[in-house]
């Protein structure tokens, strides 16, 4: 800013047109109404000086509680109303004067929490393994989040259908030659040697979707696929689904940043190494350079959260103990 931001009556007003860009808008100054209009590409505001009214197109107009002015021959406008009118997030730090804000660059988050707690208990699949006496020994379910209303049915069913087909993957690969379940027949081969040693609870192979975002742009699924066959506790491996809001089609990591495989690597491993560097008890060693190094790309997955792309290891114990749970680190912002 070649003008500081200043506080009048409680409100942060900052130069207009260094502001606006920084929020990702085009600007267009009208000097003969002293009005200030600003884009970007989703949000379309105008605010006159000297008028207490920020105006939306197509939404309800906002009313300033502070005027945009001029100083020193710049535009001030003030700073929450025109950033959360962006669908910015807006924060006030009073002891350092500082405002923080968090841009969504256009993408409008929706809260689909209603839709997702409204769920019934039923599973999407189900299915229970006796023993010859009746025991349930081992069950496999899976269940996927709904998405809300805001999603398009042709997407939603798109995806569904995509994640329908990755749990029955999933579980398909339990069968063996004969079509039986093989952890089954572990369970039950050791049921019939031990009788009077039942389970206190069934076996289970689970895989579970999280919806963690859902946008106009992007949907993203974390899918939790846990296996417990007795022991102090069972595996959990992840694997992460995001898929393009309109059309419902799968994306990489590269699709959504437009970075190549190369460059992917190569932030993947500073990243690591940072973590380790500032988080060494999370991990075996407090130098693990070689070890991140030689992790394969399989092992890496992503997902999308609050308008964070969050990247992970998809399995236990790669770099760090059980205890540390997955080794996640946010990758960008989109």
């Amino acid at each position: 800013y070649d003008q500081k931001p200043i506080i009048e009556d409680g409100r942060v007003l900052v130069p207009m047109r260094a502001t606006f860009e920084a929020l990702g808008a085009t600007i267009e100054w009208d000097d003969a109404t002293k009005t200030v209009r600003a884009s970007n590409g989703t949000d379309n505001i105008s605010i006159e000086v000297g008028k207490n009214e920020l105006i939306r197109e197509g939404k309800d107009n906002i009313t300033l509680d502070v005027a945009a002015k001029i100083v020193n021959g710049r535009t001030l406008v003030p700073l929450r109303a025109v950033s959360e009118a962006f669908s910015a997030d807006v924060s006030w730090d009073n002891q350092t004067k500082t405002v923080s804000i968090i841009t969504n660059d256009g993408i409008n988050f929706i809260d689909n929490s209603s839709y997702i707690s409204e769920e019934n208990n039923e599973h999407d699949f189900y299915k229970e393994f006796k023993a010859d006496d009746g025991t349930v020994l081992y069950e496999q379910y899976y269940d996927y989040d709904r998405l809300s209303d805001k999603t398009a049915e042709d997407v939603k069913e798109k995806i569904y259908a995509d994640l329908k087909e990755q749990g029955d993957e999933y579980f398909n690969r339990d069968i063996d030659e004969t079509g039986e379940s093989k952890n089954f027949k572990t369970v039950k081969e050791a049921y019939d040697k031990y009788p009077d040693q039942r389970p206190s609870i069934p076996y289970l192979s689970v895989y579970d979707f999280e919806l963690t975002e859902e946008s106009d742009k992007y949907i993203s699924y974390a899918g939790t696929m846990y296996v417990f066959l007795g022991g102090a506790h069972g595996m959990e491996y992840l694997k992460c689904s995001v898929y393009d809001a309109k059309t419902g089609e799968k994306l990489s990591l590269s699709d959504i940043t437009g970075k190549s495989e190369d460059e992917i690597r190569k932030i993947r491993t500073e990243k690591l190494n940072e973590m380790v560097k500032n988080e060494p008890d999370k991990f075996y060693s407090s130098d693990m350079t070689e070890e991140i190094s030689a992790l394969e790309d399989e092992v890496f997955d992503f997902y999308i959260e609050e308008g964070r792309i969050m990247v992970t290891l998809n399995q236990p114990y790669l770099i760090a103990p059980y205890v540390s749970g997955f080794i996640k680190f946010e990758f960008d912002r989109i």
